[in-house]
């Protein structure tokens, strides 16, 4: 039974699923509209991850000829057929219903639509004609978490302003140096998969000049928010610190070419962002208080 449901986290990406309950709490906290809504909220986490999960399980179904071929997910509960189809389709089922059910019952009719647009995006319309056709795969899968400010505005009703644009545009950038610093990493598996990935197609050296594009605009934008008088001099100090040791690890990235600074950088890219709406809310906290 423990392997079952070590399966089972597994193969909805429990650890995703989690940090995405974080970034849409954080963007709750930050619209500090939060004190009438709990239960909205608390349904709404439940909802989410439903769907959410439901949405890695089609990808892992759609995805698990290409995982055979690949180091990194050769291990895979489908690969290694640990779960039998029968009981994971059931399981997507269920999912699938209770996230639509609970998301449109108890919290609101905009958190469903867009929430299901997301799941869709991501399990259908990235996996399958995205992913394996372009080298903006992944740019263009970013589409899907940059939509996540706008869902925590639906759950507690709301304005969506330029602030939460902001927070958009950051986790929109956000995606694309995350996963192409992943690709490097596992250059050799992702050659020998049929995905159109940009490390594949133009090599490494354009890879890591795109990831310093994109950390750039990242950065930039990160400090935008202070500029803008969406934070204070608090985030200022703590992102400009954060933003020194992410620049110092994208500059090796970019010209050491060491193997496991792309691996560094995958790691640290989640931290970075973990980092960003922990200091905000710390931020706006204490001034939110004063």
């Amino acid at each position: 039974m423990y392997k079952f449901f070590k399966n089972i986290l597994n193969l909805i990406k429990f650890k995703i699923n989690i940090f995405i309950i974080f970034c849409i709490l954080s963007v709750i906290i930050l619209t500090n509209n939060y004190n009438k809504n709990f239960i909205k909220i608390f349904f709404s986490i439940i909802g989410i991850f439903f769907l959410s999960s439901s949405s890695f399980i089609i990808n892992n179904i759609l995805e698990r000829n290409i995982d055979k071929k690949m180091n990194r997910t050769k291990n895979r509960v489908l690969v290694k057929k640990k779960i039998n189809i029968n009981i994971i389709i059931l399981i997507l089922i269920i999912f699938l219903f209770l996230g639509i059910i609970i998301l449109y019952k108890f919290v609101n009719f905009k958190t469903t639509f867009l929430t299901f647009f997301i799941f869709i995006f991501y399990s259908i319309i990235y996996t399958k004609f995205i992913k394996p056709y372009t080298i903006y795969n992944v740019v263009l899968g970013g589409i899907s978490g940059a939509l996540l400010p706008i869902l925590s505005c639906f759950i507690v009703s709301s304005k969506i302003n330029l602030k939460i644009i902001f927070f958009c545009i950051i986790i929109f950038l956000w995606t694309p140096p995350h996963f192409w610093s992943l690709s490097l990493y596992f250059y050799k598996d992702y050659k020998n998969s049929n995905l159109y990935m940009l490390p594949k197609i133009y090599g490494k050296k354009i890879t890591r000049k795109y990831i310093l594009f994109y950390s750039i605009l990242l950065i930039l934008f990160t400090f935008l928010i202070f500029i803008f008088n969406f934070a204070n001099k608090i985030y200022f100090f703590l992102i400009f610190i954060l933003n020194i040791v992410f620049f110092f690890i994208i500059y090796k990235l970019c010209f050491y070419y060491k193997k496991y600074i792309y691996y560094l950088n995958f790691i640290f890219s989640i931290k970075y962002l973990f980092f960003f709406f922990l200091f905000l809310i710390i931020d706006n906290f204490y001034y939110f208080k004063n």
